[in-house]
């Protein structure tokens, strides 16, 4: 039979099999397989390959189906009703967590905050937590929140929004604390975030020139992420304090990143080119000292010594890249 089966279609073999029921060996081997297409985001191959099999699954193959389907499906309704039948079929209870995280997950994304907490409030986990925590800071209760997170052992994403509750209590001060040493992290998947809320820290507690250099990381480095659009209106009120106090100095203090000078344009060219091209705004400027014309390739210009300081250390330092300060000199 199951040669037969081999030799067939495989969208006959499947109605086939989902006929029959096989041995706990085979179930096993297929949840494997469907896994596998999950985790690589092979979403239809994996449904298709499970949908038809689910009602010939029993016991602990039954349960971690239907969880593996909800997490297939794009129905609120019907992912709700997969993770609820999946917690009453198993006995595991990592399953069963597992099935209530999900839920809880669901239950923020819709914004059930409140039953986020009810689902999760006897559970200890430092997961379910942290998740609770979340729902306080959607529910604006920030001292709530920071008690809860400070409870918890710390992890990138606890100290994000311990950093913001920080904040939101009063204190930009030790919120920066936080944040500033989130920031050092590039691998960080939050890290635009953090970016993000530590210049705005900054901006609240006058550090002008800080502000700015954290802006400009995160809109140079993330320039497709949201939050590069979100720090906009906090860059329009430094620039608007910076025009009202000392427009005239600060466009007079404008500065470059020199990353090379030569005497042969075309040279100064090919340097240009064989820069990453994420290095921005490059350009190469034709300077005239006495009777020698010199081909200077440069980044920027930078509102201030601060910011570009900063955007070398980001951009250029890790390239093992030579720069300097230098005058901005309009072309």
């Amino acid at each position: 039979m199951h040669r037969v089966i081999a030799m067939l279609p495989f969208a006959v073999a499947l109605s086939i099999l989902a006929g029959l029921a096989l041995p706990a060996a085979s179930q096993t081997s297929i949840l494997d397989q469907v896994e596998s297409l999950r985790r690589n985001t092979r979403y239809q191959e994996a449904h298709a390959l499970l949908d038809p099999l689910i009602d010939t699954l029993h016991g602990e193959e039954r349960a971690r189906g239907l969880f593996i389907l909800a997490h297939l499906s794009s129905d609120h309704k019907e992912v709700r009703r997969l993770l609820r039948e999946a917690a009453q079929s198993t006995q595991d209870e990592a399953l069963r967590f597992e099935a209530q995280i999900a839920l809880a997950r669901l239950d923020y994304a819709r914004g059930n905050y409140n039953s986020v907490r009810t689902r999760l409030r006897d559970q200890q986990a430092v997961e379910a937590r942290l998740l609770v925590a979340q729902a306080n800071i959607a529910l604006g209760q920030a001292q709530r929140a920071e008690q809860q997170l400070r409870a918890l052992p710390v992890t990138p994403q606890g100290s994000l929004y311990l950093g913001w509750c920080t904040r939101e209590v009063g204190d930009p001060q030790g919120a920066l604390t936080i944040l500033d040493h989130l920031v050092q992290d590039k691998t960080l998947e939050s890290r635009p975030t953090a970016l993000l809320w530590k210049a705005e820290c900054e901006a609240e507690l006058g550090l002008r020139d800080r502000s700015l250099a954290t802006a400009a990381t995160l809109q140079s480095t993330y320039p497709d992420s949201p939050e590069a659009v979100l720090i906009e209106p906090t860059l329009a009120a430094l620039r608007r304090q910076a025009q009202s106090t000392n427009a005239p100095a600060t466009r007079s203090g404008r500065v470059v990143l020199q990353l090379g000078a030569f005497e042969d344009r075309a040279n100064a060219l090919r340097f240009r080119d064989g820069l990453p091209r994420d290095i921005k705004p490059l350009y190469v400027q034709e300077v005239r000292n006495n009777s020698r014309r010199w081909y200077r390739v440069q980044v920027g210009p930078f509102e201030t010594r601060d910011i570009a300081e900063e955007y070398g250390r980001q951009h250029l330092d890790p390239l093992n890249l030579d720069w300097r300060l230098s005058r901005h000199e309009p072309q």
